[in-house]
């Protein structure tokens, strides 16, 4: 169980969360909110979104959330959660998915909040071209 919350705690800390918010988690730490094992992933989740789940140690709780969603719609969140930096400055994943789960189409909610956060990466590499675009097409 302790290895299931530093892989936690460690993703926070790498999305920028300080000593306050991990302490916080340690705190309110109880089985929910430990990285998911291997076999909840296994028998939870899409084949092609298991390593994804793992790699970004999401927790129980997201993973079962998660599992509601159909085949292909986990599929498309496989490969939209392995987009390097997209999920870089979520402090909390279980949050994020869990806020996705409280509305009306949870899988319709989560890629808009992706589309949000890809955003600002995809304006800074469009404006780094070479090319010189007209500010309508940004």
């Amino acid at each position: 169980e302790r290895v299931r919350l530093v892989r936690r705690l460690e993703i926070s800390a790498a999305a920028g969360a300080g000593a306050t918010d991990l302490a916080e988690m340690i705190l309110v730490a109880g089985e929910e909110r430990y990285a998911a094992t291997a076999s909840e992933l296994e028998h939870f989740l899409d084949p092609a979104l298991r390593p994804v789940a793992d790699r970004l140690a999401l927790t129980s709780a997201a993973v079962w959330r998660l599992a509601t969603l159909e085949p292909a719609e986990q599929k498309d969140l496989a490969y939209r959660f392995a987009e390097p930096g997209i999920l870089d400055d979520k402090k909390d994943l279980d949050q994020f998915v869990a806020q996705a789960f409280e509305t009306e189409k949870p899988y319709e909610s989560l890629v808009a909040e992706l589309i949000l956060a890809l955003e600002p990466h995809l304006v800074n590499a469009i404006h780094g071209l070479a090319v010189d675009l007209s500010r309508s097409c940004v």
